[in-house]
């Protein structure tokens, strides 16, 4: 089974909470369809650049419904399985390396590595004591799309046998709320990671633009809840629908539900 560095932390940048609604636990809407593949059209260059790939991306489940999840800034990337769908502390798997791109198949370090035809993703092997690269050489990325094609590290995805099998990653707006709400959790004991990863930068977001804006538990916004949000507050967006927009509020309390669309202004990544 590959090597991984149980890692614990996250950067969850702070905003202040209002009040403290009853959390809507539902599973994001904009998760990539099965099976999901990249444009074989051959005007896409075959050079790749870290700018590229920045953001969070979602991957295919496994036949135990695992969910997959991988967190790119700059050089970092945190690789994140919710093994069976459980994104409690109890159920997480977390590896943490650097990711770059090369046209150095025979690569010994990927610092600085930005541009090239190979994924290069590299993590430590506390065993051996070293690095070790992984080079995918059968990485896509379809910019229109936002759909990237690339190997999921962890083994908990596939057997060890099909570790380079490749899986279709998504590119998604913001973590779920179960996972986000586990990894702020878990950033309270360890902050060591604060300089290598800004969830927040890399999340969409909405911004109120009201004077008050309301809760509601769903989203034809037909019951409202106790808690809102002000104007210019800022809350991570998970999906949009046809009156709302479904979001979070990170406070001193995680705060989520519905949002009037009209209330709101979006910024998306």
């Amino acid at each position: 089974m590959t090597n991984r560095i149980f890692i614990f932390v996250l950067l969850i940048a702070l905003v202040g909470c209002k009040q403290q609604p009853e959390n809507v636990g539902e599973k994001p809407q904009n998760i990539p369809a099965k099976n999901a593949t990249t444009t074989t059209d051959k005007s896409l260059s075959k050079v790749y650049d870290l700018s590229q790939i920045q953001g969070i991306w979602q991957g295919e489940g496994d036949i135990n419904q695992s969910e997959s999840y991988r967190i790119i800034s700059d050089n970092n990337v945190l690789d994140i399985t919710c093994i069976e769908g459980d994104c409690s502390k109890e159920g997480l798997f977390i590896e943490f390396g650097t990711i770059g791109f090369t046209n150095n198949k025979n690569l010994t370090n990927i610092d600085e590595q930005n541009s090239g035809k190979y994924l290069a993703y590299q993590t430590f092997n506390p065993d051996l004591e070293k690095n070790i690269i992984r080079i995918d050489e059968n990485f896509q990325f379809d910019d229109s799309l936002k759909l990237l094609e690339t190997s999921l590290v962890s083994s908990y995805m596939f057997d060890e046998e099909e570790a380079n099998k490749p899986s279709s990653f998504m590119k998604i707006r913001s973590l779920p709320l179960a996972l986000f709400k586990t990894l702020k959790d878990l950033s309270k004991q360890n902050n060591d990671l604060k300089k290598n990863f800004n969830l927040y930068e890399l999340s969409s977001k909405v911004i109120v633009k009201t004077d008050k804006c309301y809760f509601y538990k769903d989203k034809d916004l037909k019951v409202k809840q106790r808690a809102f949000l002000v104007q210019n507050d800022k809350a991570y967006l998970e999906s949009i629908n046809d009156q709302s927009v479904k979001v979070y509020f990170d406070g001193q309390i995680v705060t989520s539900g519905y949002l009037n669309k009209s209330d709101v202004e979006l910024l998306l990544k």
